[in-house]
């Protein structure tokens, strides 16, 4: 069964480091991932954007990042953390 983002709705949390929390799936196990302000920034050159506003715009792009990250390095400490050089392929 191939991986993919999960029914779960992505959510901001904010904070000092704004980020997005989002879940694959991976055959029956949900993996949780983040991704924060800067490095949707980084990867995506939207300055002003909050992260979820560059998230939605991106979601395919991310999403295919955190299943690369995690099937290259497995998500530690239990989840899969993106930084801007995990969004493009």
């Amino acid at each position: 069964m191939p991986m993919r983002l999960s029914g779960e709705e992505p959510r901001l949390e904010q904070g000092e480091a704004a980020h997005v929390t989002f879940t694959i799936t991976d055959g029956h196990v949900v993996v949780p991932c983040r991704v924060g302000h800067a490095a949707l920034q980084e990867a995506f050159g939207t300055p002003g954007g909050n992260a979820m506003a560059i998230f939605r715009a991106h979601r395919d792009a991310v999403v295919d990042g955190a299943i690369r990250r995690y099937e290259r390095a497995g998500a530690e400490g239990g989840v899969v953390t993106l930084a801007g050089a995990d969004l493009t392929p």
